[in-house]
């Protein structure tokens, strides 16, 4: 690959979302001598390499919902007129979900808004609470949380695919086999199962 100059690694990298050696990162700063300042979303820590091509790239996985505190936001990447590597806000757009608590979901929002958090790195990692960790904290909370990257659940034990109330989840019922999927969803049934025990890990399954 041909040497990339600071004017293209800066328009293709910088204020973005992108991994580095595989590991979500958020790009803050690139200098004429391409060294990339970035944070490391898992850790919050702020770490500087040289830019090199094998080792800075795009997001490994769709984004889909980002737990943050004890709410969700659904997110979708939107094609934009200048292409970019990484995510930003000018190229995903950020789906609020039904909330009881405002001023909770506001806050849980706008964190998610800013782009530089541990939840970004779970999302693009595929990590999600359970179904029964998920409904634990939104009982206890009055929140809405994500458990796959499609699929959240609120304090009614309503289920939500993406952004869109599917069906429930009876009481004393905490795993996804027992989700009772509304009539027109019950094709999603097959999807929240079978994707769910196949590539999604736990909390509990991988260190925080």
């Amino acid at each position: 690959m041909a040497e990339m100059s600071h004017g293209d690694v800066v328009q293709l990298y910088h204020d973005t979302i992108c991994t580095y050696k595989g590991s979500p990162v958020r790009v803050t700063d690139i200098d004429r001598e391409l060294t990339v300042t970035f944070i490391m979303l898992r850790h919050g820590k702020s770490a500087k390499a040289k830019f090199d091509a094998n080792l800075f790239g795009p997001p490994l996985a769709r984004i889909g919902f980002v737990n943050e505190g004890t709410h969700c936001v659904f997110v979708t990447r939107q094609p934009v007129r200048r292409f970019q590597v990484g995510l930003n806000r000018g190229n995903v757009k950020l789906h609020s979900m039904p909330f009881t608590d405002r001023k909770a979901a506001e806050r849980d929002y706008n964190v998610v808004y800013r782009m530089n958090t541990k939840g970004w790195a779970k999302a693009l990692d595929n990590e999600y609470p359970t179904l029964a960790e998920a409904l634990r904290i939104v009982t206890e909370h009055k929140g809405v949380v994500a458990f796959h990257k499609q699929f959240a659940v609120d304090s009614e034990r309503r289920i939500y695919h993406k952004t869109t109330h599917v069906g429930n989840i009876p009481p004393r019922m905490s795993t996804t086999k027992r989700i009772v999927f509304n009539p027109q969803y019950t094709h999603l049934d097959t999807l929240v199962i079978s994707n769910y025990d196949k590539t999604t890990r736990t909390i509990a399954a991988k260190a925080n």
